[in-house]
């Protein structure tokens, strides 16, 4: 017997306009993982919507959390604990698949850090990139 098969896509939604996938706005504007997370909640009900189960997140969701000249954006996810843990309550209720967006400096800083690519790509439930 095999799978059923997964649809999902990644970041951007284009199907319907105005779904954003976080909080882009520049620095001066204090973007905020409380709005990214706003924008997942409208996103997870579109994939809802259209029977989609997985998603692949954008590595910006917490805007500028590791820019190092930048400290008053690193305590986003403390301060976001309730909200990340709601969120991740619905995911789970959908059965979403959710990763993560290999950042662009991933390549560079990854060793810096004892990380692979994979370790990037792996998704929330601690699965590996083939579901192992």
């Amino acid at each position: 017997m095999t799978d059923p098969m997964r649809l999902g896509f990644a970041v951007k939604v284009l199907g319907e306009s105005g779904l954003k996938s976080n909080d882009a706005r520049k620095w001066q504007s204090e973007p905020h993982l409380r709005v990214s997370i706003e924008c997942l909640h409208a996103v997870f009900g579109y994939l809802v919507k259209h029977d989609i189960t997985v998603y692949r997140m954008s590595s910006d969701v917490v805007p500028y959390v590791t820019h190092p000249t930048m400290p008053q954006f690193h305590g986003q996810v403390k301060e976001c604990r309730m909200e990340l843990e709601a969120l991740g309550k619905v995911a789970r209720e959908q059965h979403l698949r959710l990763r993560r967006e290999i950042p662009r400096y991933a390549p560079e800083e990854a060793e810096r850090f004892g990380l692979t690519a994979g370790a990037w790509a792996a998704d929330d439930e601690g699965e590996g990139e083939e579901g192992e």
